[in-house]
């Protein structure tokens, strides 16, 4: 199970499912620089599978102009609540996360 699945909730017994806002603001301090990509990794117990995807978050926050990088965390909230309510599909999640 990676990263997405586990904002998916994939599957609703998996004690592994994760909250998107505490995902979101996780990312948000991690791009602020406030807490380290370990600290991230430990508070959401990621698996390496995890990890690739974060790190793939994180080469396209990098790659992002000053204004998108403005912007990102409320589309990684938006999308988020969007995934939560089964609004938008896995692919258009990792589209717009930057995810391959």
């Amino acid at each position: 199970m990676a990263l997405i699945d586990r904002i998916f909730h994939d599957d609703a017994d998996d004690a592994r499912s994760m909250n998107n806002h505490a995902f979101s603001a996780a990312l948000w301090y991690f791009a602020k620089g406030s807490i380290t990509r370990a600290d991230v990794v430990a508070a959401f117990d990621m698996t390496t599978d995890d990890e690739i995807q974060l790190d793939q978050i994180s080469t396209h926050y990098a790659g992002l102009s000053a204004a998108d990088k403005r912007a990102f965390h409320s589309d990684v909230e938006a999308a988020g609540i969007l995934a939560e309510g089964e609004y938008i599909t896995k692919a258009k999640y990792k589209t717009l996360l930057g995810l391959t």
